[in-house]
């Protein structure tokens, strides 16, 4: 049995041997070879997505071989520390036909990175996309894409979740809720009916991050989720940026440090409650109330103009990548001119590819310089 299994619905079929060559055509099938921990491997195991095509998933049935599409975490098929990812150069779709309960229940540190879930939940029942199998699971989603989901976009509540450079949109619960100490950094949320970000408070939550995030409309206007008291709600927060977040208390809530956050247009749609951007106020280096001067907000294009009071305003931050997975760190060096040899950061997922050194653009210094 291969410790890896490769997925293509485009050029697979369940009877081959899962390997790259010979793909598997269904998750489930491959989940149900691969996961299967009473063959003894049940370490370093791996399912690669390696084609973009769209995986219509159903509600499968537990522990069996079945074509549903749908990954599930089961006694007898518990692999710790799995991983399921899009092959490099794709970006496969998994689509829950506003059907499926759900598209991956995780057990203990899976890895999911590179894939879009859409679709999840009917419009009864609240559903995830990604969901762990049972309370305090930890795990690790990474570059994926998640949006018309009825429930939570990922609920992963142990100690150890990360979840980084997610896009999360156009879900009726939570964007990403964690309960334990959890790192959620560079994602950008929007139009989410409650919470884009939960996690938990109390001082047993102390190395908790929650950073360099960009949340817009969430929870959003019309909401009528009981849970819609703040955007952001959890121990640690530095480095967000909040827009036109209709809560009940505040945009942004930290118990613990808050700092170098941007949150503005705070309101209750309602017009019942008066809450503010930032709670407790603005903290170091907090920009209360002010404008972060998106791009294109109505088109949902959330990174930052050259002019954003949030470029060059996260100071101490040293997140390496921003949320397209770049370095936040300038490729042209500003040592050739001498000055702002350690920029600060900006606020937000985003990290604007050029500022002003003395009021000239950098890009333009490139141009100069020949550096594309």
């Amino acid at each position: 049995m291969p410790s890896t299994c490769y997925v293509s619905q485009d050029s697979g079929n369940d009877s081959n041997a899962g390997t790259e060559g010979a793909p598997f055509k269904t998750l489930s099938h491959a989940f149900y070879i691969i996961g299967n921990t009473s063959s003894g491997i049940t370490y370093g195991n791996a399912i690669i997505i390696n084609d973009s095509a769209t995986y219509n998933v159903t509600n499968g049935t537990s522990g069996t071989d079945n074509t549903s599409n749908q990954i599930e975490a089961y006694t007898g098929f518990l692999p710790r520390e799995f991983v399921i990812k899009a092959g490099d150069g794709c970006s496969p779709i998994l689509d829950g036909g506003h059907s499926a309960d759900f598209a991956i229940e995780s057990y203990k540190d899976w890895v999911i990175e590179g894939i879009t879930f859409r679709r999840f939940g009917s419009s009864i029942a609240h559903h995830h996309a990604i969901v762990e199998t049972t309370s305090r699971q930890a795990g690790t989603v990474r570059d994926c894409t998640i949006h018309a989901i009825s429930g939570t976009a990922i609920k992963l509540t142990d100690n150890g979740t990360l979840v980084e450079r997610c896009l999360i949109y156009d879900v009726a619960q939570r964007g990403i809720y964690g309960f334990d100490q959890f790192t959620v950094q560079n994602n950008v949320i929007y139009d989410c009916y409650s919470y884009a970000i939960y996690g938990g408070i109390g001082n047993d939550y102390a190395n908790t991050v929650v950073q360099h995030n960009t949340i817009h409309n969430s929870p959003a206007s019309g909401s009528t989720h009981v849970s819609r008291q703040y955007a952001i709600y959890t121990r640690n927060a530095q480095f967000n940026i909040i827009t036109d977040s209709s809560c009940t208390i505040a945009g942004l809530r930290a118990t613990g440090n808050h700092s170098y956050n941007c949150a503005s247009g705070t309101y209750d749609h309602n017009g019942t409650h008066s809450p503010v951007n930032i709670y407790g106020g603005a903290g170091t280096g907090g920009l209360d109330g002010t404008n972060p001067l998106f791009a294109d907000k109505a088109s949902n294009d959330l990174s930052l103009t050259l002019s954003s009071p949030c470029v060059g305003a996260a100071n101490g931050s040293s997140s390496p990548k921003d949320f397209v997975s770049g370095s936040r760190d300038w490729e042209y060096s500003h040592k050739v001119i001498g000055i702002n040899t350690a920029p600060t950061h900006d606020m937000g997922a985003y990290e604007i590819t050029h500022t002003k050194v003395n009021t000239v653009d950098t890009q333009l210094i490139q141009k100069v310089m020949g550096v594309s």
